[in-house]
């Protein structure tokens, strides 16, 4: 017979009411920090894109500028330009950035999905190792986002509402 906390984990055992609770309320803060990381792997695009375009703009605007021999400061000002863009490119590291967004985004979801299907069998045998290889998996994750992810609190917000706005409106209906 198991007599220790680790001894009863592997003998396999459904999910407490409390656990299942908890698993429910898990999968929706997953799904906002999924939807969180998409729309800060978006911004993040976007404002590389711009970065670049603008880049180029100031790199052909200063080969331009040479062509038809404006005075020699304005080459100059738009080369300027496009090297202190170039620099802030490379310095805020926007590709990384943009990859581990998406890489979050992507295991947030599935994290939620997981957090969903769980729920869906909470009273499998294996269920509370599942929900404790969860747990682990969205405490990595937490990890990895707090190194390399910027924290902006109304965008969190934003998400919240978002997830949360139709569980308010069902249990206001009941």
């Amino acid at each position: 017979m198991a007599s220790t906390p680790e001894q009863w984990a592997t003998l396999g055992s459904m999910l407490t009411p409390d656990q299942t609770l908890a698993v429910w309320n898990k999968m929706h803060e997953a799904k906002v920090r999924s939807y969180y990381f998409a729309d800060l792997a978006s911004r993040y695009a976007s404002r590389k894109q711009w970065v670049l375009g603008l880049s180029f703009a100031f790199a052909a605007s200063s080969a331009f500028a040479v062509l038809a021999e404006l005075d020699p400061w304005v080459p100059g000002a738009f080369a300027a330009g496009a090297a202190l863009l170039t620099g802030y490119a490379l310095v805020a590291n926007l590709d990384q950035k943009i990859r581990l967004l998406g890489k979050l985004h992507t295991s947030w979801n599935s994290l939620s999905n997981e957090y969903e299907r769980l729920r869906q069998h909470w009273a499998d045998d294996e269920s509370e190792m599942t929900y404790a290889e969860l747990l682990r998996q969205a405490a990595e994750l937490s990890q990895e986002a707090v190194l390399g992810a910027p924290y902006k609190r109304k965008l969190v917000a934003r998400w919240e509402e978002f997830v949360y706005a139709p569980l308010r409106k069902e249990e206001t209906a009941a």
